[in-house]
């Protein structure tokens, strides 16, 4: 194995993680946050920001990483469908991560510094978090597909 192979599965890998989550939202979890009332909507949100943001951000960053180091080791592919696949994918990460710095913090923090009682009091944070989670699972679920798509449509191209 070589190392753009290496890098290649290890962006594979972390992509895929990031993928799941949004995979496991897209299919149903984001439809019970949905429907909770919001008091249990911002209580079920603390709860999870506190116990994933540090894993989450070490996934987008390392990814992010090691898609551009793929993209660096079959810089000579970019122009091929293979190496477009590869660019789309590490695009959407980008689009993901840069919309998760933009939005999703400033509302994870709105949601984590202020007491339910008040959060309820604030209109449309559910529903802004609901659709920019929907927005960048929809990216991340784009994004992972391209990659697979680029690893299992185009052959072996290392």
């Amino acid at each position: 194995m070589n190392l753009p192979n290496i890098s290649l599965f290890i962006f594979t890998a972390l992509f895929f993680m990031i993928a799941a989550q949004a995979g496991y939202f897209l299919t149903g979890y984001y439809k019970v946050l949905n429907n909770l009332p919001a008091e249990g909507f911002m209580l079920v949100r603390k709860g999870t920001d506190a116990a994933v943001r540090t894993n989450f951000k070490i996934f987008y960053i390392s990814g992010l990483l090691s898609g551009i180091v793929v993209l660096l080791f079959h810089k000579e592919q970019l122009g091929s469908a293979r190496g477009i696949l590869l660019c789309l994918a590490v695009f959407l990460l980008l689009a993901d991560l840069v919309l998760a710095k933009t939005v999703s913090e400033a509302i994870n923090h709105t949601i984590s510094e202020h007491p339910v009682e008040q959060l309820v009091t604030m209109p449309g944070l559910q529903e802004k978090w609901l659709t920019m989670i929907f927005i960048r699972g929809s990216l991340s679920m784009a994004g992972f597909l391209l990659l697979v798509s680029a690893l299992v449509f185009t052959g072996n191209q290392s």
